[in-house]
């Protein structure tokens, strides 16, 4: 980044560019460009492929973030650690996105 004075090692960039780089990915669910009551209810939902539910699930985006994807219904799908690993690796496929919150009684 023009203008650092100290560069990051791996990234090019000096630590408070790395950390707020780092940060906005982090927060990029809680954007204007995101569905957070969505959002939230992915993160109460067990995985889609292995039914794991101990610990909150991650969110998988069927539209990677680099391509446009963002944080929407219709484009998440919660996965526990591993099957998101694998889907990203192209082991498994991913599963459908959920289009819809259903109402609860």
């Amino acid at each position: 980044v023009v203008g650092c004075l100290s560069p990051h090692k791996a990234r090019g960039f000096c630590s408070p560019h790395y950390q707020n780089i780092w940060r906005r990915g982090r927060n990029a669910a809680t954007s204007a460009e995101s569905d957070s009551s969505a959002y939230v209810y992915f993160k109460t939902q067990p995985c889609r492929l292995c039914a794991y539910d101990r610990l909150p699930p991650d969110i998988h985006r069927v539209i990677p973030g680099a391509n446009g994807g963002r944080y929407v219904l219709g484009n998440m799908v919660p996965l526990c650690a591993r099957c998101h690993a694998e889907v990203h690796r192209g082991i498994t496929p991913c599963p459908e996105p959920i289009t819809e919150i259903p109402i609860s009684a």
